[in-house]
C-alpha cells in the first residue's frame, strides 16, 4: 500500500496550500511593482499614479502630492493592501483568486529567470 488511510490526500492538500501561497506572493510582488515603479502597456500605470496626485521631480523621481499617491508610489505599502485583498478574496474565492493570480506570478518567474540569467539578480 503507497498512502496509509488518507495521508496521500491530505498531503496532496497540503502542497496544493502552498503551491497557492507562493503563486499569491509572486502575483501580488508584480502587481506591486506594477503599481509603484513601472508604466505597463500604454502607460496605464504611469496615467493613474499621475491622475492620483504623483509627481515627479527635475530628477525624474516621483514624489507623492497627496496620502494616496504617496502610498502609490510605496511598493511595501502597496504589497500591505494587496496582501489583504488577496487574503480576503482568497479566502471566498480561492479557484478565481488563483487563476486571476497565476498570469502576474508567471511574469514574476520570467523577469526571476531575467535576472538570474543576465546576472543582475
Amino acid at each position: 500500500m503507497l498512502c496509509p488511510a488518507g495521508s496521500c490526500q491530505r498531503d496532496f492538500l497540503i502542497l496544493m496550500k502552498i503551491l497557492h501561497f507562493i503563486i499569491l506572493i509572486m502575483a501580488i510582488w508584480r502587481l506591486s511593482s506594477l503599481i509603484a515603479r513601472e508604466d505597463g502597456l500604454f502607460d496605464v500605470f504611469g496615467k493613474i499614479r499621475v491622475m492620483l496626485g504623483v509627481r515627479y521631480d527635475k530628477h525624474g523621481f516621483p514624489y507623492g502630492s497627496t496620502h494616496i499617491s504617496e502610498g502609490l508610489i510605496c511598493m511595501w505599502c502597496n504589497s500591505i493592501w494587496l496582501g489583504i485583498l488577496f487574503a480576503i478574496t482568497y479566502h471566498f474565492y480561492p479557484d478565481i483568486t488563483i487563476a486571476l493570480s497565476f498570469p502576474f506570478a508567471l511574469s514574476t518567474g520570467a523577469l526571476v529567470m531575467e535576472r538570474i540569467i543576465d546576472g543582475t539578480g
